[in-house]
């Protein structure tokens, strides 16, 4: 991402989990180095201490604090957060884990209809949400979707 040409550089980030305990500080203080040299906007899905020593590094390479952003929820939720004037020239990297669904906003993005907000899918089959018959309609006005205790904020 970083040799990338482009007008800006927004990186969405989900969670890393296969790093070892004894080198998880000096991990993410490195990936936020990585992260600050290569985006103006990083939106990350971390926990709390991981997020924190992610942006120590980032904002040590001379990223701007206040364009880095933990995801707390869904990630299309960070959608308001995004430039305003997204157009061409700019570059979105989305990378997080199927069974969060970041392909929802890889999609939001591409201008489809994304309604679901499912937490975890109970669906194995839909590995990438673009398939799913279920990715333009709301938790109540499916019978598919029906009461889900992992679903927040609906």
């Amino acid at each position: 991402m970083e040799e990338f040409p482009a007008r800006r550089k927004i990186l969405v980030l989900g969670g890393v989990s296969e790093v070892s305990n004894q080198e998880r500080y000096s991990y993410f203080r490195d990936l936020g180095t990585r992260i600050g040299r290569a985006a103006d906007f990083a939106y990350l899905h971390l926990q709390r201490n991981q997020f924190r020593r992610c942006r120590s590094g980032a904002v040590e390479s001379r990223m701007n604090a206040e364009n880095i952003f933990r995801i707390k929820s869904d990630p299309i939720s960070i959608r308001p957060l995004l430039p305003d004037d997204l157009g061409p020239g700019d570059v979105i990297l989305v990378k997080g884990r199927s069974e969060n669904r970041f392909s929802r906003l890889s999609l939001l993005l591409m201008g489809k209809q994304v309604e679901c907000r499912l937490e975890k899918c109970r669906f194995t089959l839909a590995v990438d949400c673009q398939g799913c018959e279920l990715l333009g309609q709301r938790y109540q006005s499916h019978p598919l979707l029906g009461p889900n205790r992992s679903l927040k904020g609906s």
